[in-house]
């Protein structure tokens, strides 16, 4: 942890990250898509999305609603379950 508090040092990690994607060959990717894909991830995962709240450090439901997006096969296999047990 840094002495402000954060669990790592911005300019620290920009360097890597930007070493990284020079290395790699990939310029389209910013370390802000990984935010969302962590989210997107994390609530496909645990379904609760307080958890993805507290897990990203976000301050309110409405930014990690911005972050967590639904993906077509997480909406398509929760619809089928609703639809069992509506039929059972």
């Amino acid at each position: 942890m840094v002495a402000d508090g954060r669990v790592f040092n911005i300019l620290e990690n920009r360097e890597w990250w930007t070493k990284a994607r020079r290395e790699a060959k990939v310029n389209n990717l910013r370390w802000h898509d990984l935010r969302h894909t962590f989210a997107t991830r994390l609530m496909a995962s645990s379904k609760n999305l307080k958890v993805v709240k507290e897990a990203c450090g976000h301050g309110s439901i409405a930014t990690t609603t911005r972050y967590a997006h639904v993906d077509l096969q997480t909406l398509t296999v929760e619809m089928a379950g609703l639809n069992r047990r509506r039929a059972a």
